[in-house]
């Protein structure tokens, strides 16, 4: 559950993985984060490749965007979206 409602962003390149992952201390990868909590997060990138492989294996979907600015387009709009009356 926690997989599939996680945002993650600037995951698809491994060498802006790794920059935004140190930058951001790992947020953009929420759903490895939250799979696997006790992983240090300068790990994360490293193990990315492999989780979306484990995902994919097992039909898990996962919700990417392509950066940070994206990213954030996508959650205010998600945000606005659910609190019309």
């Amino acid at each position: 559950q926690q997989i599939s409602s996680s945002l993650d962003y600037s995951v698809t390149n491994a060498k802006e993985r790794r920059i935004v992952s140190a930058l951001t201390g790992g947020l953009n990868a929420q759903a490895l984060h939250h799979a696997l909590p006790t992983i240090a997060q300068s790990h994360l990138p490293d193990i990315y490749d492999e989780f979306t492989q484990i995902c994919e294996k097992h039909g898990v979907m996962r919700a990417t965007s392509p950066n940070l600015i994206t990213a954030t387009a996508e959650c205010l709009d998600f945000v606005f979206d659910n609190n019309r009356m």
